[in-house]
């Protein structure tokens, strides 16, 4: 044995993984040796088992039996030094220098160094240069900072947008703002315009009574100096006959129950309720048409998907209008369709963008209106909250009750047409009072994840229908 160690190399008993002599060597299925702690770590830490020389993949990690005769090999290699294991020695730094100029592609982890990726005997074994994978590496970080700093100025410039918005927004508001004071103030003048107008028709007439009155002093006035001049001349009888027939007393005004009213509290009641229920809504609604027309733009065409209808719920032949019936509809009962609430979804579905529909509620007394995502529960009764996937604006008539969310929301009528706006990347959806040009309320800072459906419901009662939206 010690004859044919002599003719080897020292760098035949090198591990390809370590480039070190070999140390409990194991031999692979392809035929490959390697220390077994060597080729265990590579397998180890690689997704797959393949042979770091030739590539070979197999399917499971593979039984290593020991390479019997490399070991005893190796163990004469090591307890016999001689002259030719000194060169031998020397080549191997030769090689060792030139294998740190490469990185093995397959070895784990990578910058391991392997000694034969240089060898003519594995030119499949795929090798990296050390300066080329210092490049490919470096080349990683700077574009993983480019990908920081394009991020950096995405945020600036989207508080840059943000505060573009909000300069908009504020400008919209100050006009809005501005109009309603203006009408306020015109109401205010001419809630001052009748106080005055009252008062100086108070005044005028109290000029007459006061004229009217003095009068009447006047007339008494004289009639009792003549009384004073007849009762000096000493006839008494004839003053009383002079004052009783002669000269009776005059028909004066009984002024025991007039007077001037000097009250004014009605007076500003009727102005505020004037305005709460004429100027001011009609003013708000100048106001508020164009800003309603900024969502209405994103209007999209809602046909509603008879799949996904309850029972009891049915739809007509242009899938817009639905109506509830005592009478079940002949529907399959599939995992798409509602079983525990009267709802039905619309056919289109949205992942991403704005849009806006609007639904009449005014053939229904317990509707609901809104949107939900795609994987909503359909079959058993759950709340219908945004914890749930639930988005949806809810009146009970005979409660005069409002919900949108968890939320109670103060109405004090039912609205005639509701407008649903939803912005999916901002997570916001919003109901509009179309008819009074009114937003109702929102629900925003949600972080949508899948698509969202629109969905209406009549309740257990009545009709409603898709109606396609009017630019005011």
């Amino acid at each position: 044995m010690s004859s044919v160690s002599c003719t080897l190399s020292g760098g035949q008993f090198l591990c390809s993984i370590c480039l070190e002599v070999f140390s409990a060597p194991v031999i692979t299925p392809c035929g490959h040796s390697f220390c077994r702690a060597c080729i265990n770590q590579h397998w180890d830490n690689s997704d797959h088992c393949n042979c770091p020389v030739c590539k070979q993949a197999f399917n499971t990690k593979p039984k290593l039996k020991v390479n019997i005769v490399l070991a005893e090999m190796v163990l004469e290699f090591k307890g016999t030094p001689q002259a030719d294991d000194v060169v031998d020695e020397s080549v191997i730094l030769e090689q060792q220098s030139a294998a740190k100029e490469v990185v093995c592609d397959v070895s784990a982890p990578a910058v391991e160094v392997c000694l034969d990726c240089t060898s003519a005997d594995h030119k499949y074994h795929k090798a990296v240069p050390l300066k080329e994978d210092y490049e490919v590496q470096l080349t990683e970080v700077k574009e993983q900072i480019k990908e920081r700093l394009q991020k950096i100025e995405e945020i600036r410039g989207s508080v840059e947008l943000s505060q573009k918005n909000a300069d908009t927004e504020i400008q919209e508001g100050i006009r809005v703002f501005n109009t309603l004071m203006q009408s306020l103030q015109q109401s205010l003048d001419s809630f001052k315009q009748s106080i005055e107008e009252k008062h100086k028709r108070s005044e005028e007439e109290a000029a007459e009574l006061i004229e009217q009155i003095q009068a009447e002093i006047s007339v008494l006035e004289q009639r009792g100096a003549e009384m004073e001049q007849q009762w000096s001349l000493g006839d008494h009888l004839q003053f009383v006959q002079t004052f009783t027939s002669a000269k009776p007393a005059p028909q004066f005004n009984n002024w025991t129950g007039t007077g001037i009213c000097a009250t004014y509290d009605v007076m500003l009641a009727e102005a505020v309720s004037k305005l709460q229920n004429n100027q001011l809504r009609q003013d708000l609604r100048n106001v508020l048409v164009p800003y309603i027309k900024r969502f209405q733009q994103y209007a999209v065409d809602v046909k509603l998907d008879g799949d996904t209808a309850h029972r009891n719920i049915w739809l007509d032949n242009y899938s817009t209008k639905v109506q509830y019936k005592e009478k079940e509809k002949g529907y399959y009962d599939d995992s798409d369709r509602f079983s525990s609430y009267y709802f039905v979804l619309g056919q289109q579905a949205f992942s991403s963008g704005k849009f806006y529909f609007e639904v009449t509620v005014k053939g229904s007394r317990n509707w609901s209106v809104g949107v939900v995502k795609e994987s909503v529960e359909r079959k058993r009764n759950i709340p219908v909250t945004p914890s749930n996937g639930f988005w949806l604006i809810k009146w009970n008539d005979e409660k005069k009750h409002c919900e949108v969310g968890v939320e109670n929301i103060s109405l004090t009528n039912m609205p005639y047409k509701i407008g649903v706006f939803v912005d999916y990347e901002e997570g916001l959806v919003c109901f509009f009072d179309v008819h009074n040009a009114a937003l109702i309320t929102s629900l925003e800072c949600y972080s949508f994840t899948e698509s969202l459906l629109p969905l209406i419901s009549p309740g257990n009662r009545g009709a409603m229908h898709i109606t396609s939206v009017q630019l005011h």
